[in-house]
């Protein structure tokens, strides 16, 4: 990462807290946007001060079930998928429990707005423009409302930052944290980013990956977003000491793989076989292998010859195996 110093922070003094709002449907949000925002706090590397909430939310049509399942024929079995990862598996702390923020966000002013919609995008008004404005608000942070445009992105003065749970070098679109599961893809990746115009392809904030759990996406997606928590108040901590964070990549490199979206029955039957092979072949190897440390060593005679690189060939070494479930240490 390299740091370009914005000279209006540094008049600010190290241990001002930036001035920060939130883009919302609800203030009942996932627990790890909770922790994220309870860390903000805890580190002093922000305060609340407008909430800006979507009053547009459309009411929830009940239909029968067989209708649903209709309408979303072509992904029947992602959803038994999901529904039966999460059955398996249920985590403690949940990342995605709803928690209400109200207590956290207590006193902060709160404005609703109808943004203008198109069919996938959310257009906030001048109007609405003009009282977030007012609010002199250094960073927004997006919770809610759909694909942000217009003049919203830059009413703060470093934009709109929004978390996507997955690398947008190699994925952009959703599901999060799913592909990489499907595909056996061996780390998965999450970044925070400022919002621009292009989807997934914002200035990046701060980037980081973690190993994928190729077996579930249940269990893949906690520990991701868990770690994800604790990106807004490192990110905004290095605003607040003078650095904005950003990449420190030269040009962007063009984005060349497929926009994902949710598998078809025909993508998620063929995931689905690719994981069983992978539970298949790490059972097999648990029932016949052992992972377990060893040494080797080799005599050799003489003094070494300093200019000359040593013999490291495998076959030349003698290994000494520690007793099965013991391992050699201090």
């Amino acid at each position: 990462m390299a740091y370009a110093v914005p000279e209006d922070r540094q008049s600010a003094g190290p241990e001002a807290p930036l001035r920060v709002g939130l883009l919302v449907d609800s203030t009942i949000q996932p627990a790890w946007v909770a922790r994220a925002l309870q860390r903000v706090v805890e580190t002093g590397t922000g305060e609340f001060v407008l909430v800006v909430q979507n009053a547009a939310l459309p009411t929830p049509v009940r239909s029968l079930r067989i209708a649903r399942w209709w309408r979303n024929r072509r992904h029947l079995l992602y959803a038994a998928y999901q529904r039966l990862d999460r059955r398996r598996f249920v985590p403690d702390p949940d990342p995605f429990a709803p928690v209400d923020l109200s207590d956290l966000l207590a006193g902060v002013p709160r404005l609703n707005v109808v943004p203008r919609q198109t069919k996938n995008s959310d257009i906030i008004v001048a109007g609405d423009i003009d009282t977030i404005r007012k609010s002199n608000l250094d960073v927004l942070v997006l919770l809610g409302f759909r694909i942000l445009r217009g003049e919203i992105l830059d009413a703060a003065k470093y934009g709109v930052w929004s978390w996507h749970h997955g690398d947008n070098d190699r994925y952009r679109g959703g599901p999060p944290c799913f592909w990489e599961v499907l595909e056996g893809e061996p780390v998965t990746g999450t970044i925070l980013q400022r919002l621009t115009e292009a989807l997934d392809d914002g200035e990046v904030l701060y980037r980081s990956w973690g190993s994928t759990n190729v077996f579930s996406v249940k269990r893949n997606s906690l520990e991701i977003y868990w770690k994800s928590a604790e990106f807004l108040a490192r990110a905004l901590r290095h605003v607040q000491l003078g650095a904005r964070p950003v990449e420190a990549e030269g040009h962007p490199t063009p984005y060349g793989h497929k926009l994902y979206v949710a598998p078809t029955n025909v993508e998620m039957a063929v995931g689905i076989s690719k994981m069983l092979a992978r539970r298949v072949r790490a059972k097999w190897q648990s029932m016949t292998s052992v992972d377990q440390w060893y040494l080797a060593w080799r005599r050799t005679g003489g003094v070494p010859d300093e200019n000359r690189a040593p013999d490291l060939a495998p076959f030349r070494f003698r290994s000494i195996y520690p007793p099965k479930e013991r391992s050699f240490g201090g």
